[in-house]
C-alpha cells in the first residue's frame, strides 16, 4: 500500500512538472506568435499621409499638429492592442491550465479509485483469512471434542480395568493379597 502511494505521488509530481514545462513553452509560443505592435489603422495611415503632404507643402505647423494626433492615436491603438493581446494570451493560458487541472484531477481520481480497489481487495482477503481461521479453529475444536469424547468413553468402559490394574500395581486389594507370603515361604524362612 505504501509502495502504491509512493508511485502515485511520483506520477503526480511528474505530471505537474510536465505541465509546468508545457505551460512555459506555450506562453513563449503565444508571446512569439502574437505581434507586440498592432497593424496601423486606416485612420492612422490617412493621418500620416496628410502629415507627409503638409511637410511637402512646407506647412510645418499643421504637419506638427497632425504628427501629434498621429502619436496620440498610435499610443491609443497600442494600449488597446496590448489589452487585447494580453486578453488573448490570458484566455489561451487559462484554457491550457483548465485542461491541465482536469488531467491532474483525472489522475487523482484514478489513484483514488485504485486505492479504493486495493482497500476492498485487502478487506476481502482479510475476511477470507478470518473465515479460514474460524473454519480451522472450529475444525480443531471439533477434533478436540471428539478426542475428549473418545477418551471419556474409554475411561468409562475401560476405567474399571484401569483401576484394577492401577490397584494391583500400587497397593490395591489385589496387591495386598500378593504381598502376603505363602505358607511355604514362612516355614522356609523359620528353618533357616
Amino acid at each position: 500500500m505504501a509502495e502504491f502511494a509512493d508511485e502515485a505521488a511520483k506520477a503526480e509530481s511528474e505530471m505537474v512538472s510536465r505541465q509546468d514545462e508545457e505551460l512555459r513553452k506555450f506562453e513563449e509560443e503565444l508571446n512569439a506568435s502574437l505581434p507586440v505592435r498592432p497593424k496601423d489603422s486606416s485612420e492612422l495611415l490617412n493621418l500620416r499621409k496628410i502629415e507627409e503632404n503638409m511637410a511637402r507643402q512646407k506647412d510645418y505647423i499643421e504637419a506638427h499638429k497632425v504628427q501629434q494626433r498621429c502619436l496620440m492615436l498610435e499610443r491609443e491603438e497600442q494600449e488597446k492592442w496590448s489589452a487585447i493581446r494580453e486578453g488573448k494570451i490570458r484566455n489561451q493560458v487559462n484554457l491550457l491550465v483548465t485542461k491541465q487541472q482536469q488531467e491532474l484531477a483525472a489522475l487523482r481520481q484514478r489513484v483514488s479509485s485504485a486505492q479504493d480497489e486495493q482497500r476492498k481487495a485487502r478487506s476481502v482477503e482479510l475476511e477470507r483469512l478470518i473465515q479460514k481461521y474460524q473454519n480451522i479453529k472450529k475444525e480443531l475444536e471439533v477434533q478436540q471434542q471428539l478426542e475428549l469424547q473418545r477418551l471419556d468413553r474409554s475411561l468409562k468402559t475401560g476405567g474399571s480395568v484401569m483401576r484394577s490394574s492401577y490397584g494391583s500395581r500400587f497397593g490395591g486389594p489385589a496387591s495386598r493379597a500378593g504381598l502376603r507370603s505363602s505358607p511355604k515361604q514362612e516355614s522356609g524362612s523359620k528353618g533357616q
